[in-house]
């Protein structure tokens, strides 16, 4: 599908038969203090993640909290650039550290954050706001404020009434209705949406993303959903990575990762959601806490939680594998249809880097 933008007839996007978004062998990792000794220690928040997005689709990542999910989005953004790896959006690589990759970047991708009112200037007009990303792309005064007064109605303001009023004169679901219109006022290649909802009250959540799916459908834009909300990504994904300790460790279809998980730490989460109806695949628990990612676990990082673990997940890291057609999953011991282990003997494709 052709991602067409808002107010525009013929988007700059149209579809060329590539993906809209390819991040390849991305590695993000931050400093900290290292207690009890002078140097500091290193994060790792992204570990080799690689994962394309089409055209007008959504891809949803899912995973606790320190999943690396947010330092996922915001290296996309360049906040702040990536270690290692490759990130392009719409034919750019954005990786390139120089004025002209920064510009582009910020006309490329754009970010909904979960709160809106941190994320809105408390000081500035909504019609500031939402104006704030044209200043840049040479358009007149009247096509910013045309663009903004439509922009506004589209996500269910009315420009008379609210453009002149700052974000601490709206409800929360107008203040988030506000973020998403800045979002795209510029007509970006991918948006962003990182825990969307998580701040609004349920009645409220339930419009924004009635909405935020409406826009995709009207406009075929594409998102990355950042959540843990599983029935949010239900509701708005196509596809969903779930991420543990800064490792994608499963991706599919909403439909068949929902249905037949394949990695016990997705079946794990899913066991987590309150079911009137028990199926016929058997719960899983989380064992334990998650293990610091100061000091990752050797081999796969899901091993010191997982049911099934074995000694070749504490040497040899799995690879993603395809197991099933739209299937991938990085487990020496993936999940069969019935939620158990579907084979005591690691596929030879699942065997990656030895610790």
């Amino acid at each position: 599908m052709a991602a067409r933008n808002i107010g525009s007839v013929n988007s700059p996007h149209q579809s060329s038969g590539e993906p809209l978004l390819v991040v390849t062998n991305l590695v993000q990792e931050f400093s900290v203090p290292k207690r009890g000794s002078l140097r500091n220690a290193t994060v790792s928040a992204v570990a080799d993640v690689s994962f394309v997005v089409d055209r007008g689709e959504t891809l949803a990542i899912v995973g606790e909290t320190g999943s690396g999910k947010t330092s996922l989005a915001r290296t996309l953004l360049g906040a702040p650039p990536p270690k290692k790896g490759g990130i392009t959006i719409d034919g750019h690589d954005v990786t390139k550290r120089n004025r002209a990759t920064r510009k582009a970047q910020s006309r490329l991708v754009q970010m909904i954050f979960q709160d809106p009112s941190s994320a809105l200037d408390p000081t500035w007009s909504v019609q500031r706001i939402v104006s704030e990303p044209l200043q840049k792309l040479g358009l007149s005064r009247q096509e910013r404020d045309d663009r903004v007064a439509d922009t506004l109605r589209r996500v269910g303001l009315n420009p008379e009434r609210h453009s002149r009023r700052r974000p601490s004169e709206l409800s929360g679901g107008q203040q988030q209705r506000v973020a998403i219109a800045r979002a795209l006022v510029g007509r970006p290649a991918l948006t962003v949406l990182d825990e969307p909802v998580t701040a609004l009250d349920a009645a409220t959540q339930s419009q924004v993303v009635e909405l935020l799916a409406e826009l995709k459908n009207e406009f075929g834009l594409t998102y990355l959903l950042i959540a843990h909300d599983l029935a949010v990504v239900q509701q708005l994904a196509d596809r969903v990575a779930t991420m543990y300790l800064g490792k994608i460790c499963e991706e599919a279809s909403v439909a068949t990762l929902f249905s037949t998980p394949a990695h016990p730490y997705t079946a794990a989460l899913l066991s987590a959601i309150p079911s009137f109806t028990p199926d016929e695949r058997p719960r899983l628990r989380l064992l334990g806490e998650p293990p610091s990612p100061i000091d990752p676990p050797t081999g796969c990082r899901f091993r010191t939680r997982c049911a099934f673990a074995q000694e070749v997940c504490a040497t040899v890291e799995p690879r993603l594998r395809e197991v099933a057609p739209g299937q991938n999953v990085a487990c020496h011991f993936p999940l069969g249809a019935d939620g158990t282990p579907s084979t005591t003997v690691p596929a030879p494709e699942s065997l990656g880097t030895v610790a």
